[in-house]
């Protein structure tokens, strides 16, 4: 059974969440089934189909499945996938996004039967995350992420001098789209809010970035994450996309602190940020360790709410020069 067929089997599944099918579910879940939701709460064949599939409290607006590995043993294959629900608990609207594992098994007659469930999630399933706004400048244009952009945002990350001072690399198609499952994860834990960049005229994807490290408790988040296209380094693009970013984070969600942290030894990206107006507050030493092993030093920026008004006045007449 290939990736393909069991990705069709899990839209259907989808579907009779929604439509609340019992038929379908009394089919597709074997009789030893188990599911175990975020809370540690199991359920069994039954109880699934009672207190989630038929119950009155709960109702599926919508669920988006996308499988970022399968391993087969003869008639068991492991499927892990990244799940985004929308569904109204007791008239209220909830989207939450999580990890899972399933297990499913193919019977005698070549049927795939639904045997085990287990969301990564930790803690109650509730509203905490952050809307992911569409910022919209003169020459980009950051929209939120989706599952949906992992092609498009690979053709440009396939380009290895992209990932020379990251954290991470992505050398494969599949690499991509668990980084966007891992990013989306983070959002859905309330921790990240992430964007695709699109150059404003053509409509091309040509990075990404977000905000991360979030703490509203205490008013703070990170920008990072952030890659663009070659082609468009030393451009207005990122001095566009920060200031987008933030524009929408002192202005919209009241933040009193954005830092951004980069490697000790990336002399041009500490000159960009220092362009901006970000003030350099000192080295973490053997900070992070980057995806080929090197232990970095980190050198750490921060610009704080009071400084905003001046510095936005500044990073406009930055741009102003740029688009001319």
């Amino acid at each position: 059974m290939t990736n393909e067929e069991i990705y069709s089997v899990l839209n259907k599944r989808s579907d009779a969440l929604i439509r609340k099918d019992i038929d379908f579910f009394r089919n597709f879940l074997d009789d030893d089934f188990l599911y175990i939701n975020s809370l540690g709460t199991s359920f069994n064949k039954s109880s699934y189909c009672t207190d989630i599939v038929l119950s009155e409290k709960l109702h599926f607006v919508s669920q988006e499945c996308s499988i970022t590995s399968t391993e087969r043993t003869d008639s068991i294959i492991h499927v892990n996938s990244y799940v985004s629900d929308c569904f109204i608990w007791e008239n209220i609207e909830y989207k939450v996004q999580y990890r899972s594992n399933h297990i499913y098994k193919i019977n005698d007659s070549g049927v795939l039967l639904w045997l085990f469930g287990y969301t990564y999630t930790q803690g109650k399933q509730e509203n905490k995350t952050l809307t992911i706004p569409h910022l919209i400048g003169n020459s980009v244009e950051l929209c939120p992420l989706s599952m949906s952009y992992v092609e498009c945002l690979w053709r440009v990350a396939s380009d290895e001098t992209i990932w020379q001072w990251t954290l991470q690399s992505v050398g494969s198609l599949n690499e991509m789209m668990e980084y966007c499952a891992e990013a989306l994860y983070e959002y859905g834990q309330g921790n990240a809010i992430p964007f695709i960049i699109k150059e404003k005229n053509t409509g091309n994807i040509i990075g990404s970035t977000r905000f991360g490290s979030i703490d509203m408790n205490n008013k703070h988040m990170e920008i990072g994450w952030t890659w663009i296209d070659s082609q468009w380094q030393k451009t207005s693009v990122n001095t566009e996309t920060k200031y987008l970013m933030l524009s929408h984070a002192f202005e919209q969600l009241h933040i009193n602190r954005i830092s951004i942290v980069t490697d000790k030894r990336n002399l041009r990206s500490q000159k960009a940020i220092e362009r901006l107006g970000f003030v350099k507050e000192g080295i973490i030493r053997s900070h992070l360790i980057t995806h080929n092993g090197y232990v970095r030093d980190s050198m750490c920026y921060s610009m704080i709410r009071e400084e905003w008004s001046d510095h936005k006045i500044h990073i406009e007449r930055l741009l102003s020069r740029e688009y001319a």
